[in-house]
């Protein structure tokens, strides 16, 4: 995890798939690089099977872009 911060700097693709990962699954595909780098900052994770927002994402969430 680079920071567990909640004012790193994200693009608008970033925000946006932080976004529709929180709302479930989609069709749409999330760009690798988004993926990538939301883990990193302990946005997302891997759970059953699929990517979901950590509470730390939710609050990221809250807080906007």
């Amino acid at each position: 995890m680079e920071n567990p911060d909640l004012d790193a700097p994200l693009t608008h693709s970033e925000f946006e798939s932080l976004r529709s990962i929180a709302r479930g699954p989609t069709l749409r595909p999330i760009p690798d690089d988004s993926v990538s780098r939301l883990k990193k900052l302990g946005y997302i994770d891997n759970k059953r099977g699929g990517l979901s927002v950590t509470d730390l994402g939710a609050l990221r969430i809250k807080k906007g872009a």
